[in-house]
């Protein structure tokens, strides 16, 4: 009957190492690997994640500035602005009137602008310019950021729009 009390005591010890076990900091459990060591981890592998950096075209929103249709230097209408935003492959333009977006894809200076859709705000006066703008846009071929990256030439199959970082 002597042995019942100290098998007690051996359960009663061993409940109280359990419980302390689990109220210590995961830095002492296991390999001893401190908290630091789990962030660097972390930290690794969120480096390893392809990060792509914004491209010159990206880094900004773009006022329109002059557009050439088909040969012909298109007078923008006085009071109205239009941008154009690029970012994620996707196209953002915020016309005279109309909102529009779309995809586009960029390989060196080459650009292709597709899948345009907008609003259809009823603007009699400035639907025109709108419809040059997009029609210019999708039919883009080619861009180039100046140096000083302040001014924006996309050039295509139907005209050259210009525009500057605003």
């Amino acid at each position: 009957m002597k042995k019942q009390p100290f098998l007690i005591v051996l359960q009663l010890l061993a409940l109280v190492l359990l419980i302390q076990a689990c109220g210590q900091d995961k830095k002492n459990v296991g390999d001893n690997t401190d908290s630091t060591n789990i962030t660097e981890v972390s930290d690794t592998s969120q480096q390893n994640e392809a990060y792509v950096p914004p491209t010159p075209l990206e880094q900004k929103k773009w006022k329109l500035e002059t557009m050439r249709f088909k040969d012909t230097q298109i007078k923008l209408l006085e009071g109205t602005e239009s941008f154009v935003a690029f970012s994620n492959a996707r196209i953002s333009v915020t016309g005279a009137c109309n909102h529009f977006m779309g995809s586009y894809k960029e390989s060196g200076f080459d650009l292709t602008i597709e899948q345009m859709a907008g609003t259809k705000k009823a603007c009699p006066e400035t639907m025109a310019q709108d419809s040059k703008l997009i029609r210019s846009l999708e039919a883009a071929k080619q861009f180039e950021v100046s140096e000083s990256g302040v001014h924006l030439v996309i050039k295509g199959t139907e005209g050259v729009l210009t525009f500057l970082a605003n």
